[in-house]
């Protein structure tokens, strides 16, 4: 009995173990870059203040020659265009992994088509950057600092376009 439980017990440290190595490998692997932010301050009564972000790459517009077919349950890689500062920008929506470019990985959550312009905007979903947790008491001066001045959220990118905020950057 007690052989099994230590089976046990070994075995979710090295789950744990793993999940840690996944994530702090994003940041010590990863591509940096900074994207611009429009944030939103709620608090979870288990985790404490967070900021709930929004990013500029949220909304993509690009011309209709340009504009992939819809499809809101496969994967989208978003291309990122860094300046010469670092900050980030959406170049382009593929539904094949980018080989040489960096990239984002998301989901279309919704798309909308003007007949005027003959451009489509791209409304974006990506997992495990919309948050940002703080600490307790510090997230509504973040957030009119943020609000008043703007800022900026420090991502890093996996090589496979997994992304996870490092820092928040109020102006």
């Amino acid at each position: 009995m007690k052989k099994t439980v230590y089976i046990i017990a070994v075995v979710w440290s090295l789950i744990t173990l793993g999940i840690c190595f996944y994530n702090e490998n994003i940041f010590t692997k990863g591509e940096e870059v900074l994207l611009k932010i429009v944030p939103y301050d709620p608090r979870d009564f288990l985790r404490g203040d967070y900021v709930t972000l929004h990013y500029d790459i949220d909304n993509i517009e690009l011309a209709a020659d340009k504009r992939p077919e819809v499809n809101y349950e496969k994967t989208a890689y978003v291309i990122l265009k860094r300046d010469e500062k670092g900050h980030g920008t959406a170049k382009d929506i593929q539904y094949s992994k980018p080989k040489d470019e960096l990239f984002i990985k998301g989901h279309i959550r919704s798309v909308r088509f003007n007949k005027k312009t003959r451009k489509a905007l791209y409304n974006m979903d990506y997992k495990n950057i919309d948050r940002f947790y703080l600490k307790e008491g510090s997230g509504r001066k973040l957030e009119k600092r943020l609000q008043k001045y703007g800022g900026y959220a420090r991502i890093y990118i996996a090589p496979n376009g997994n992304a996870r905020v490092k820092k928040i950057i109020a102006q």
